[in-house]
């Protein structure tokens, strides 16, 4: 590898970082000042284990775009041997907004299942663990996730999505869908993560901050935006 390619790939990862700088920024101006103003829980901003939840925040951020291009497209390409052609073509037929709830509903199902999975094979759970074993938490804990698990989620949720041509990542449109969908889940499950008291259904809803820290750690939950969608929907 010349240095002009080591150059051009410092370049993408420092742009990466810094949007992930600036998506960090957001959500600290967003929860940070609700923290300080509806505390479930009176404690310092700079908690203990906050470092580690910011490494955790970077590496999350960069790791997953780097390992889960190669294996998607495989799986997707394999799978599409498996779907019929008319069924590819009625959903490319969709309008944006059909496909935007189908590919809401097939990613938390997938989602959910993953999750699950995570909670009851050993070998998953072992990485899986990390994301329960915060001793204090605010919305950045939300990024505490081995990089294996984030992997395996981000892999079980997206592959279905691209697979049925609810998104293609190379056309703009279709990827902004996808995209949308995972910053609508993350902006709730950061939410559901905080240090705020907030209460908008049953303790175990999954749809507040307080069954974060009220959930068994062997006991799953749907995904944040399905969590999300239930509660509107009541």
């Amino acid at each position: 590898m010349t240095a002009d390619h080591l150059i051009r790939h410092l370049e993408v990862l420092l742009l990466a970082s810094a949007r992930l700088a600036v998506w960090l920024a957001v959500f600290a101006a967003i929860f940070a000042p609700l923290e300080r103003l509806f505390p479930l829980a009176r404690q310092r901003i700079l908690r203990k284990e906050f470092g580690v939840d910011l490494g955790y925040y970077f590496i999350n951020g960069l790791v997953p775009g780097l390992i889960l291009g190669p294996p998607i497209s495989v799986v997707v390409l394999l799978t599409h041997h498996f779907i019929p052609g008319g069924v590819l073509g009625a959903i490319a037929a969709w309008p944006v907004w059909l496909k935007a709830c189908a590919t809401m509903l097939v990613g938390e199902t997938a989602y959910y299942w993953a999750h699950r999975i995570s909670h009851h094979v050993p070998f998953l759970w072992r990485f899986h663990a990390v994301h329960h074993s915060a001793e204090k938490l605010d919305f950045l804990v939300n990024a505490r996730a081995h990089p294996v698990d984030m992997v395996w989620s981000r892999m079980v949720m997206l592959t279905p999505i691209y697979a049925l041509g609810l998104a293609n990542p190379m056309h703009f449109g279709d990827g902004a869908i996808a995209t949308g969908i995972l910053l609508t889940g993350s902006m709730w499950g950061y939410f559901i993560h905080s240090n705020v008291g907030w209460r908008l259904g049953p303790p175990r809803s999954d749809s507040s901050p307080r069954p974060a820290r009220a959930r068994p750690s062997r006991s799953p939950t749907i995904g944040p935006s399905a969590a999300m969608a239930v509660r509107t929907l009541k």
